[in-house]
């Protein structure tokens, strides 16, 4: 519940009870009801999920210490934060916990904050926390963890594996070539996140005479759809509409066409697509990219072995960064490249990429030596 809505709940009962009208106290219930569902919608999805499952690991922590969750107290969120910095969430297993990156913990504080404000307390002073988490940085001083950037060569390598995939028992994988190249194209030609390709379905795709346009909801940003032109590429092997279209087609032919259905669906080990076929998630669709980066050897190093660390490099997320910094180096500019990832104007994570994709352009040295 929403503090907007304690706010105007008290009020609500005397206007129904009061007005003569029935018609006129059932249009009052209704509105008041519609506008909660719209403030409600107005969070993304990711977003309310996230600050689900960081309010349940404050109360499993509250829990531990014999402490009620609410009203927040400012020295317990400072114990809270420390706790994620040094040892990681109270509701894993012991096994399973392992120290928070101090954004992380930023992000657990604003669930807390705003929990206590949604159920009408003063929202808690964070300064202790917040000094606990600055202090862990100065001694503590860590290079974010970056997926690497698929450029254009990266890109096609990728396609390349998905392509030559082998099922078990020399087995047809028709369907899963197709899919997964598919999955790859459409992420990186309309720089996707994870989530918002999973939730991709059959009626967010329209056909167009140069190529196609793709409903797009951002997870982050807005949960407003909005459709995204795919031209027709010159290289055959990386474009997404023809990628698409050979998906599609294979699906339909299995009789897969409601508008409603998932565009990336799972497959049975023998590469049939079951009865209710049901969308590959975020983490399916994370573990697939990472998969055929090692199998394109691109996870590894000197010719040695991937190592855990060389195998993350490459993640959902490399197919979002890698279109941005190549979009940079061919010169488009900002403003092109944020209507198409969806980022909002002056984010600092855009400017950081297209930074990164130029970096090579930008040599103050360069013609002097």
């Amino acid at each position: 519940m929403s503090h907007t809505q304690q706010e105007n709940e008290p009020d609500l009962p005397a206007l129904i009870q009061d007005h003569p009208s029935v018609q006129v106290r059932d249009r009052i219930q209704g509105l008041h009801e519609a506008a909660a569902a719209k403030i409600a919608d107005a969070v993304p999805e990711n977003t309310r999920r996230a600050y689900a499952t960081d309010r349940a690991d404050w109360a499993a922590f509250c829990a531990s210490l014999g402490i009620e969750p609410l009203p927040v107290r400012d020295d317990v969120l400072a114990w809270y934060v420390t706790e994620l910095l040094e040892r990681g969430s109270a509701s894993l297993p012991e096994q399973r916990r392992r120290p928070l990156a101090a954004s992380s913990v930023e992000r657990r504080l604003s669930a807390v904050a705003t929990m206590a404000q949604e159920h009408g307390d003063p929202a808690p002073n964070q300064r202790a926390a917040r000094k606990a988490i600055a202090g862990h940085r100065a001694t503590r001083p860590a290079r974010p963890r970056q997926a690497a950037a698929a450029g254009v060569e990266e890109l096609r390598t990728l396609v390349c594996a998905a392509r030559a995939q082998e099922r078990p028992g020399g087995q047809s994988a028709q369907r899963l070539r197709a899919r997964d190249a598919c999955l790859l194209l459409v992420a990186w030609d309309l720089m996707l996140r994870r989530s918002e390709l999973a939730g991709l379905c059959l009626g967010d795709v329209r056909w167009h005479p140069l190529g196609m346009e793709v409903a797009v909801r951002r997870a982050k940003t807005t949960s407003e759809e909005v459709w995204q032109p795919v031209r027709y590429r010159l290289d055959r092997e990386l474009c997404a509409v023809r990628a698409v279209r050979e998906w599609t087609e294979i699906l339909a032919q299995d009789g897969h066409t409601a508008s409603r259905a998932p565009l990336l669906c799972r497959l049975t080990r023998t590469d049939a697509l079951p009865k209710h076929p049901k969308a590959l998630s975020a983490t399916a669709i994370n573990n697939t990219i990472k998969d055929l980066a090692d199998q394109a050897g691109l996870t590894k190093r000197d010719g040695g072995p991937a190592t855990d660390a060389a195998v993350q490099a490459y993640t959902g997320h490399s197919l979002r960064r890698g279109p941005i910094t190549a979009a940079a180096r061919g010169g488009r500019s900002r403003e092109q490249i944020g209507r198409r990832s969806g980022h909002v104007p002056g984010s600092p994570v855009l400017g950081r990429y297209i930074a990164e994709g130029n970096r090579w352009e930008e040599d103050p040295l360069e013609g002097l030596l």
